[in-house]
């Protein structure tokens, strides 16, 4: 059962159960309203019919975005449910979604939405390929995995969070720095994101964090 949430009059989350490693961890998508109600989709998610009718009454889909090359799973579903949208994608998607063609968030070709939304590539991390957003207006940084806020419910949620590096806070997960390949990109994408002017941030797994986010969001990366 999705949960719908509005976070002021142009942006609304969607949050669906997930499980990794039999571990809830839930998915989020977000969308933001732009100009003449055109929809901007972050990171697809399973849709149902009450899903949908929210969606449709909120605006017309036009840019759906699959963020990283872990989070794509439902974005051919997704345009199928909705009409005349565009799909958008990091590099090397195309490999991993051969049933949809992506236009390359790397072109900065999304002008029509530059405008309320700006991007950044987190360099450093060929295998994931993570974009991140800043919604200037609601000043809302929206991420994938850069960041879990996951709290345990179980025994074996606790072992897992723990075990991962993300138990009781928000943080970045031991799995997540595996894959970083050059610290030093990585971290000049991280200072990149601290210059934006956002104060909320929603990720794709755990709590949102409605206000502090800059701080919070230093203090995860202190370890850099």
């Amino acid at each position: 059962m999705a949960t719908i949430k509005e976070h002021g009059s142009n942006l609304i989350t969607v949050t669906t159960p997930f499980k990794m490693m039999g571990v809830e961890i839930g998915n989020r998508m977000t969308i933001i309203q732009c100009e003449n109600q055109q929809l901007w989709v972050h990171s697809p998610v399973q849709l149902d019919d009450h899903t949908i009718k929210v969606i449709n009454d909120f605006g017309h889909v036009k840019w759906v975005v699959a963020p990283s090359l872990f989070h794509y799973f439902y974005v051919w579903s997704f345009r199928n449910a909705f009409n005349d949208n565009q799909l958008y994608g990091p590099e090397g998607i195309q490999k991993k979604e051969t049933k949809s063609q992506f236009h390359s968030l790397s072109t900065l070709s999304q002008q029509e939405w530059t405008g309320h939304i700006e991007s950044l590539k987190v360099d450093g991390m060929p295998k994931v390929n993570e974009y991140v957003f800043f919604h200037k207006h609601s000043k809302t940084l929206i991420l994938t995995d850069l960041l879990f806020n996951s709290y345990p419910t179980s025994a074996w949620s606790t072992l897992f969070f723990k075990l991962t590096g993300v138990y009781n806070k928000c943080a970045v997960s031991r799995l997540y720095k595996s894959f970083i390949k050059d610290k030093q990109k990585f971290k000049q994408s991280v200072e990149t994101i601290l210059a934006w002017d956002f104060d909320r941030i929603i990720m794709s797994h755990g709590n949102i964090i409605e206000s502090n986010g800059k701080s919070v969001f230093k203090d995860s990366f202190q370890w850099l």
